[in-house]
């Protein structure tokens, strides 16, 4: 399985989503485990975005690890003058958020 880490920015949102969390945590890790789910890269980008219902998590993946930058709900993501991937979301200062803890 991909190591799984969320920026900072991440971490918030999944705050934001509370009531929903688990259940898109458990995507993502299943998406980790098995690479099975609704992945498409992001036009112009070398991000990826994984639907999970109105929700859509946009990340960066690797041989080892997926970089979870944003979560965001349907309708108010848009791709459109912004550049999610840049390999730069590790070094841009956001840094990585610490263990994710949902009750």
């Amino acid at each position: 399985m991909k190591t799984l880490s969320f920026s900072r920015s991440a971490a918030a949102d999944l705050r934001t989503y509370r009531s929903d969390a688990k259940r898109i945590v458990a995507k993502i890790e299943r998406y980790a485990q098995t690479g099975a789910g609704d992945v498409t890269q992001l036009v112009g980008s070398t991000a990826m975005r994984l639907r999970v219902g109105d929700y859509r998590v946009i990340f960066e993946e690797t041989d080892m690890e997926i970089f979870v930058t944003k979560i965001s709900a349907r309708g108010t993501f848009t791709n459109r003058g912004k550049h999610y991937g840049s390999s730069d979301h590790h070094d841009a200062g956001r840094g990585k958020a610490g263990p994710l803890a949902f009750r």
